[in-house]
């Protein structure tokens, strides 16, 4: 007897198109933001922390754009930034990096949720219907996620 072959993956639906986009765009804001953060920062520690940062959002960007690519919407690897992160950057210009700062932690706060988000309605409804309901191999929800949503929904707020 052989096991039936594994379905083929579906391929997303426009709704979860537009949500990677949307990701896609967030992570290269970051990465403008962390870059200009770099530019106004008087501190060379400081500098290279948020070079290094705008390096992993950089990365990050890269990784919607292959996705994007690979489910029939090829994108470029980076889009320029959007009106809102140009303002951002705009105020952080005209205040200085401690008004940026905190602005740009706001935004990474929903970003996070936006993926907790993502990765839970990507997951089956039986294991989303409660931790005790949730297959013993380690699926389910974890206590940090309860943490981080509710950090981030206090951020946000």
């Amino acid at each position: 007897m052989t096991a039936p072959a594994p379905a083929a993956p579906q391929a997303p639906d426009s709704h979860s198109l537009h949500e990677w986009l949307h990701h896609w765009q967030d992570e290269s804001d970051a990465a403008y933001l962390y870059s200009e953060l770099a530019a106004q920062e008087p501190d060379p520690g400081k500098q290279e922390i948020y070079r290094q940062l705008a390096s992993v959002e950089r990365r990050h960007t890269e990784l919607w754009a292959k996705l994007l690519s690979e489910n029939g919407r090829p994108v470029a690897v980076a889009p320029p930034p959007s009106a809102k992160a140009r303002v951002m950057a705009w105020l952080g210009r005209r205040f200085g990096p401690r008004y940026l700062l905190p602005l740009l932690l706001r935004e990474e706060g929903r970003e996070v949720k936006g993926y907790m988000d993502l990765h839970s309605a990507s997951q089956p409804a039986r294991w989303r219907a409660s931790p005790a309901e949730a297959p013993s191999r380690g699926i389910g929800p974890r206590p940090a996620d309860s943490c981080v949503t509710s950090y981030t929904a206090s951020t946000t707020a």
